[in-house]
């Protein structure tokens, strides 16, 4: 038969076991619901926060981050819309003043290749030559002659001078263009 002893200690070990095990049940149910703050004066707060107030707590925090960011979003949108709608109409506008420059332009072209006409070279007769230029590498030559000037009109082909005409047009719609975007951009 066991001795005393020896049944007292089982008893008392089995009752150890049971409180210990009673224990952390009770504070594993205690970290779960428990949402305690200590305020000390001088010292940080202590602060003890079960996992479901903290599971609450983030789901709120990240509900509340995703609710910012969706208007965010939206508001981002309507700024990128407008500024998308401003510089298509500036680019309609701009488009819309060179092409009624444009049509002015040409018109004033035509007139000065009406106004202005060559009369085409006769290509059957030969070109005369200059004679050749004297040898100067001896170094007592001449200085060189100073560069030729104009001394009448010049023949330019209508082509030639609708195709300028056209590339004008372009360049200082190029130019309106660009000083418009720089303008709408520095008043932001």
């Amino acid at each position: 038969m066991p001795d005393i002893r020896a049944r007292a200690a089982a008893i008392f070990a089995g009752l150890t076991f049971r409180l210990v095990l009673l224990g952390l049940v009770a504070l594993l149910a205690f970290n779960t619901y428990a949402d305690i703050r200590v305020p000390l004066p001088l010292l940080p707060d202590i602060h003890f926060e079960g996992w479901k107030p903290k599971a609450e707590r983030l789901a709120a925090e990240l509900s509340s981050v995703q609710k910012v960011q969706r208007r965010a979003a939206a508001a981002q949108r309507a700024v990128n819309v407008a500024a998308e709608r401003h510089y298509r109409d500036l680019a309609e506008r701009i488009d819309n003043d060179a092409a009624a420059t444009a049509r002015g332009a040409l018109a004033d072209a035509e007139r000065f290749i009406a106004a202005h006409r060559v009369r085409p070279v006769d290509r059957s007769t030969p070109c005369r030559s200059d004679p050749p230029a004297p040898d100067r590498s001896a170094g007592g030559g001449q200085a060189m002659p100073p560069a030729a000037e104009l001394d009448g009109p010049v023949a330019v082909l209508a082509d030639d001078v609708r195709t300028c005409t056209a590339n004008t047009l372009q360049a200082e719609a190029a130019r309106a263009w660009a000083l418009e975007l720089e303008a709408a951009r520095a008043g932001r």
